[in-house]
């Protein structure tokens, strides 16, 4: 229940926050912030037995049938990920109270925050394939809801629909790899949805054929989550969000999820080629992991570089950070994996406090430009040095805790080769100059008029920016707080049987090796870069690449969407009801005629129509000439009784073969229906005389024929040809008179067998009658009036 209560918790708030706000006004965010505080001691709680070791679990049967619980457990790994989501959570609960005015609709914020959190931790925490799904694509809605928060600005509804459609695409795809994940399982063993039995089954389910395809469907998922390229994108758009919900979802948390998913199912493909070598080339390139982290990361941090606004910097350098975790995740070595989950933290920390900075300077001087930004520290001096340390902490600098994981991805790209470690130092010194645009260009520099009536953030909002900064400092004098208690256990959780931290510890120092001096390359390069780059760029206009994935998004997908849904729209919804029955008679044949030729061989055994009266075929060429006559008919009233003749004479048909009962049942329908028809045609409006081509004539009669032979076929083929099994035929004539009472056994499928079904008919039917009443009586009504 302990699992349960952190999950749904959130949950319940949100449902309840919305009903709170009349009554609790402005304080609505001390509840909601109340909540994340109970939330994160739970969480907190789990930390001492997680760290030796032992794991948490509940379940709930949910859809037994299937296999489906609502299975929740937790380890080393989940945990790391929940205390980062609670405990940065909490601060930005905390920090919002203060950035939001009163005037904001403040209720559905925090219901939606609320939210958020929820499904980010039943993400987290769910031990079943399906559960974590459905947290997932709850995460995703809840998003969308956030970032469209302010839906009175006209970018911020193309800008979380844009997101929804990405993250939903790439949710589709994750679980078409969880389906096959099953299907793998059912075909090596026992069919199971429970993530820790698949972790279990890793040797047997990598071996598989559906192996590969399970793969690449979970990481389009993950990749579309944690915006890898191509599906970046998104990212910098979903920035027009509230300064907090970029803070909490762009910094903490649901792009974090992404990365946790690669995590969590790294030990199933970690012990074979395919996690790091999909293709065989001449060279051995790690092809998917590593080499989309690495080109996300370069990609982002050359655009955060070239960007003007600081959201837009902070969100091109998160796509940068978490390609650089990513690629960590796909090195073939178990220091990958620890620098890569330390570095989630590390990056939660301090990109969390440079969001939150972002949003104090916004809330004091009403621009995010940099170049309208200088010379802030005089008014902001908190905020400057808390911009500092953060902004320090991401570009490596020592003895902050980014400089900890960035030696360690240093260390691990030089096992990888010269040509990795090269791709790392372009990154990181990337990294450092929009981390000096940050910190150097708003903070230093000459005063200009948007920053001369500034002032300090209120303590509401400093608290949380300060706590965030100070932990970058605290972990990196001292990184053993988090190693054995937090990070160890992650590690554990990923590699089982990992030996790293009892020969190897994180410090701040170890010796002058080839990673510090990597480092000091970095700062040095990235020092003479900034100094020729600082001037030119804030003279530069807004860097906007001509091609890129954005503009395929917009011109192409987004093209196809809207004009070809309208094409589509306007060719099957003609408002003619002939294309629609041709549409649906069509697709009727071609599926029964190409299921008779797959599943029946067309032979028609003791078929044969010797034996047939003349007074047999007399009735079949009268009712072909009566259907005949429906169709050629000019006037309605002749159509209306052909209909009827062709009706009358199936009747004679039952006579003649002794079936009195389904005669007279005929009949009244008949009768029924030709009086319809003819109140219908009487009292309707009149209908405009169709033209149609001769072409068009010709089309619809070849489909009538189609239709018509293939019925012709079926009926032949399931009398005739054994196309259905004899087991079902054989329960009727063996049950009707025990369990029915009847030996009429066409009788008893209609009134007892489908009981039901001839009620729901008759339900129909009437409704259908009593409509027909109802427009009789008005049009009367209106004739009177």
């Amino acid at each position: 229940m302990h699992l349960a209560a952190i999950v749904f918790i959130p949950l319940v708030g949100a449902l309840l926050t919305p009903f709170l706000y009349p009554k609790l006004g402005k304080y609505v965010g001390w509840w909601a912030a109340g909540l994340t505080v109970i939330v994160f001691i739970l969480v907190l709680s789990l930390l001492p037995s997680v760290s030796d070791g032992e794991i948490h679990d509940y379940s709930l049967s949910w859809v037994p049938s299937q296999g489906i619980d609502l299975s929740l457990y937790v380890d080393g790994l989940s945990l790391l990920f929940a205390l980062v989501v609670t405990g940065i959570g909490m601060l930005i609960f905390i920090y919002a109270n203060s950035y939001l005015s009163s005037n904001e609709a403040l209720g559905r914020f925090y219901a939606f925050m609320l939210l958020f959190m929820g499904s980010m931790l039943g993400t987290l925490f769910a031990s079943n394939l399906i559960v974590l799904f459905v947290f997932w694509e709850l995460m995703s809605l809840s998003c969308f809801l956030l970032i469209g928060f302010w839906h009175e600005n006209e970018e911020s509804r193309p800008s979380a629909i844009k997101a929804l459609l990405v993250t939903g695409v790439g949710g589709l795809a994750m679980l078409g790899g969880f389906v096959l994940l099953h299907v793998i399982t059912a075909t090596t063993g026992t069919a199971t949805w429970e993530i820790r039995d698949i972790l279990e089954r890793a040797d047997e389910i990598a071996s598989h054929d559906l192996a590969i395809p399970a793969l690449l469907l979970i990481l389009a998922g993950a990749f579309s989550k944690s915006a890898q390229f191509p599906f970046y994108f998104w990212l910098p758009r979903a920035m027009v969000a509230p300064t907090p919900v970029s803070a909490f979802l762009h910094a903490a948390t649901m792009v974090k999820a992404g990365i946790f998913l690669i995590a969590r199912f790294h030990p199933v493909w970690s012990e074979t080629g395919a996690w790091f070598h999909i293709f065989d080339f001449a060279v051995d390139i790690p092809f998917i992991i590593t080499s989309v982290g690495l080109l996300t990361m370069l990609l982002g941090a050359y655009m955060a570089v070239r960007k003007h606004e600081l959201k837009a910097i902070l969100a091109y350098s998160t796509i940068s950070q978490l390609g650089l975790i990513v690629a960590l995740l796909g090195y073939n070595a178990e220091l990958g994996i620890v620098a890569a989950l330390f570095h989630v933290v590390n990056h939660a920390l301090f990109k969390g406090a440079l969001f939150l900075i972002v949003g104090a300077v916004d809330h004091s001087t009403g621009t995010r430009l940099v170049k309208k930004l200088t010379g802030l520290a005089v008014a902001m001096p908190w905020t400057a040095a808390f911009a500092g340390i953060a902004a320090l902490s991401m570009a490596g600098l020592p003895p902050l805790n980014g400089f900890l994981s960035k030696e360690i991805f240093y260390d691990v790209s030089l096992d990888e080769g010269v040509l990795i470690a090269i791709v790392a130092v372009a990154g990181a010194i990337m990294t450092f100059i929009y981390s000096l645009r940050i910190f150097h260009g708003v903070f230093f520099g000459e005063q200009t008029p948007e920053v001369t009536h500034a002032h300090e953030s209120p303590k509401g909002m400093l608290i949380p920016i300060g706590i965030l900064a100070g932990l970058c400092v605290l972990i990196g004098f001292f990184p053993a707080l988090i190693q054995s208690r937090l990070l160890e256990p992650a590690v554990l959780s990923v590699i089982p049987h990992s030996d790293y931290f009892e020969h190897h510890n994180l410090a701040l120092w170890h010796g002058f090796n080839m990673p510090l001096i990597m480092s000091c390359i970095t700062i040095v390069a990235a020092l003479a870069i900034y100094k020729t780059l600082v001037n030119r760029l804030r003279s530069q206009s807004e860097y906007a690449p001509k091609v890129g994935m954005n503009h395929i998004y917009e011109n192409v997908f987004l093209k196809f969407l809207i004009d070809g849904t309208h094409s589509i729209f306007n060719r099957f919804q003609s408002g003619y009801l002939r294309h629609y029955l041709m549409i649906m008679v069509l697709l009727i044949t071609g599926l029964v005629g190409y299921t008779i030729v797959a599943k029946s061989d067309l032979s028609l055994p003791g078929f044969s129509l010797r034996g047939l009266e003349f007074y047999e075929y007399a009735l079949a060429a009268l009712i072909v000439i009566a259907a005949m006559g429906t169709v050629l008919a000019k006037e309605r009233l002749a159509a209306i009784i052909a209909i009827g003749a062709v009706g009358t004479l199936v009747v004679v048909f039952w006579l003649v073969y002794s079936a009195p009962d389904l005669a007279l049942t005929q009949l009244l329908i008949e009768i029924v229906s030709v009086v319809l028809f003819v109140l219908v045609f009487f009292h309707a409006l009149p209908f405009a005389k169709a033209k149609m081509s001769k072409g068009s004539v010709a089309r619809d009669a070849a489909v009538a024929i189609c239709f018509g032979g293939m019925i012709t076929v079926l009926m032949l083929t399931v009398i005739y040809g054994g196309f259905f099994d004899d087991s079902l035929r054989n329960y009727y004539f063996e049950h009707a008179e025990h369990e029915a009472g009847a030996r009429n056994v066409v009788n008893v499928i209609i009134v007892d067998f489908r009981g039901y079904d001839t009620m729901g008919e008759i339900t129909v039917l009437s409704i259908a009658a009593i409509a027909l009443f109802c427009l009789h009586k008005l049009r009367k009504r209106e004739k009177e009036e």
